[in-house]
């Protein structure tokens, strides 16, 4: 293993960890977005917060789900592509870079960004687990690769097994669930072609 690679991550993370006022500006900025409706405000402190510390990738994830919110994708998918730079085993970036290719019909692109998200995929993810499944499976039947589409859907059903899904459920006010049946349901449908 390169120990250059850790001493680089570890300044990264030093530096998001210890720049307080870029810290601070984040979460201004977090509050104008989501609280006030206020993109425009937001913005200008992300920018800022990237002013002080050009490695803050949340600052970076942040602003590319405001341009992606206001249909500017490509702006969203250059921010996502500098958060992943900086940190590129962070699924939640992952899998939004596949949703922006998945936006700009850059198909094959978003196949390989999610199945990458899924390569880095932990149980601290569980959150986003069932968006990922269900680009993934869109992607799939996008590009016709429908075996393709049932085995991952086979995989994926015996991956996690129901008790899970219940804990999960729970935890997200029944969400997840509700996307896994619409997901059985699309596949079950699926089958008739199969048949």
């Amino acid at each position: 293993m390169d120990i250059q690679f850790f001493n680089i991550q570890k300044t990264l993370n030093d530096d998001n960890i210890f720049n307080i006022n870029a810290e601070r500006k984040y979460r201004e900025a977090e509050d104008y977005f989501f609280y006030f409706d206020r993109a425009d405000l937001a913005l200008k402190l992300l920018k800022s917060a990237l002013k002080l510390s050009a490695t803050h990738v949340k600052s970076m994830k942040l602003i590319a789900d405001i341009y992606y919110s206001n249909g500017k994708i490509k702006k969203a998918f250059d921010y996502y592509s500098q958060a992943a730079a900086l940190q590129p085993c962070d699924v939640s970036v992952l899998s939004s870079l596949a949703v922006v290719c998945e936006a700009l019909n850059k198909n094959e692109n978003a196949l390989d960004f999610i199945n990458l998200a899924f390569e880095h995929y932990s149980s601290k993810n569980i959150k986003i687990y069932s968006q990922m499944c269900d680009l993934k499976f869109l992607l799939l039947l996008k590009m016709k690769k429908y075996s393709e589409a049932k085995k991952f859907f086979d995989k994926i059903n015996k991956t996690i097994p129901y008790d899970e899904f219940k804990m999960v459920t729970v935890a997200r006010n029944s969400e997840t669930l509700q996307k896994k049946l619409l997901l059985k349901e699309r596949m079950e449908n699926l089958n008739i072609k199969f048949g």
